[in-house]
């Protein structure tokens, strides 16, 4: 499977330096396979569907980016935003990996190693790198397009300089099957708020995205993901706090509609003294869905005052969903204070009579309950991904489209 995968992907022609990470990856990858059951990381998730659809399937569908977008092109190239802010740039992931540093240890598999990134390693004609030298108050939107002939996205490297500050809008494919892989390294005292909404054509998408993240000292990084379209998502993130002080903050929804399957995986590490964390899950699991959520937090050996929070919680809309929320906690040091819970039920049929007793019909009660329930997931999000989500969440028929 890993060589016929490889060489239905594998682009002909690249340049040197891409031309070495593709052979390192692909080395990698014929010693120890791709992802399967048998991996304890892979045991709530068959990939083998996937892989099979992504080395048979033709090109996955673009949409046509708005004016203001960064678009990395299938070719390795960036096509420019029609006004560009100054404190940005942009260049070739095979340019910045010449300068060595974080840019290079990514490309190369020293960080961020993983069968879903060495596969997107291996099959990638180039990359991309976006640089941040200054704050930015209105989001910065990146389009990724796919390798031409496939569901492969280029993968970007986001790089803030110390005291930076930005919200970077992770777009791409809106239907087809997708692999991505991507890293980000925040620099001291920056702060980065990276944002990845899937698909709105519901059942048409297939995606595996694995991300990593690198907090310097003094540093915050939120994450918010939202998988509110896709017929099966698989969403691996693995964030490093490196630096003294760093923060992170987690908000994630998982809406799954009629027989959808969505597993999202992050593995945090606290590495330095003084870091902190939080998690909010929240999961809308609709007829035959299945949606999985696991939050590793692991505390470094030596560490101090470590603070982690973790809420995963998710609701079963209809018959034959499911639902799995696993906390998990790696505790290596003394002095941390580390919460956990999570919960898996059903909407409360005390609350549906109350808001019918007050003229609303069963299934407009109910779906305002559940986006009550998922707005924690949402808190911090600009109002059009907000729009985007709560439509995508009312045409599922999971949730009630605010006004």
């Amino acid at each position: 499977m890993t060589s016929r995968l490889l060489e239905a992907l594998l682009p002909a022609v690249a340049p040197d330096v891409v031309a070495a990470w593709q052979k390192s990856a692909r080395a990698r990858l014929e010693r120890e396979g791709l992802p399967h059951r048998r991996i304890e990381a892979w045991r709530t998730t068959d990939p083998a569907p996937f892989f099979a659809r992504l080395a048979e399937a033709g090109p996955a569908k673009a949409p046509e980016p708005p004016s203001d977008a960064w678009v990395l092109n299938g070719d390795g190239t960036w096509t420019w935003p029609a006004v560009v802010r100054s404190g940005l740039r942009c260049r070739p992931l095979a340019d910045a990996c010449l300068d060595g540093g974080a840019v290079a240890s990514w490309a190369e598999g020293e960080v961020g190693r993983g069968g879903l990134a060495d596969v997107t390693r291996a099959c990638a004609v180039a990359g991309g790198v976006l640089e941040v030298d200054g704050i930015f108050d209105e989001p910065v939107r990146v389009w990724r397009r796919p390798v031409s002939g496939s569901g492969v996205l280029l993968p970007l490297v986001v790089v803030l300089a110390p005291g930076a500050r930005v919200v970077v809008e992770d777009h791409g494919i809106v239907s087809g099957t997708i692999l991505s892989a991507g890293h980000a390294v925040v620099g001291a005292d920056a702060e980065l708020h990276w944002v990845r909404h899937t698909a709105k054509r519901l059942g048409e998408t297939w995606w595996q995205d694995s991300q990593s993240f690198s907090v310097e000292a003094g540093a915050r990084l939120t994450i918010h993901v939202a998988v509110t379209g896709a017929a099966w998502h698989r969403q691996d993130l693995a964030v490093d706090l490196v630096g003294e002080g760093a923060d992170f903050t987690y908000r994630g929804l998982i809406a799954g509609p009629e027989d959808a399957h969505a597993d999202v995986r992050l593995a945090l590490r606290h590495l330095a003294s003084g870091t902190t964390s939080r998690q909010v899950h929240r999961g809308l699991h609709g007829r035959g869905a299945r949606g999985v959520f696991t939050g590793l937090v692991h505390v470094a050996e030596g560490v101090r005052a470590v603070k982690s929070d973790q809420e995963l919680r998710a609701l079963m809309l209809a018959a034959g969903a499911s639902a799995l929320c696993q906390p998990q906690l790696e505790i290596l040091a003394d002095d941390v204070a580390c919460s956990h819970g999570a919960t898996v039920g059903q909407l409360d049929e005390q609350a549906v009579f109350y808001l019918r007793a007050r003229g609303l019909d069963e299934a407009v009660a109910r779906a305002l309950l559940a986006a009550a329930f998922a707005r924690p997931a949402l808190e911090g999000l600009s109002a059009p991904t907000i729009r985007a989500i709560r439509a995508d969440l009312a045409e599922a028929g999971l949730a009630e489209e605010e006004s």
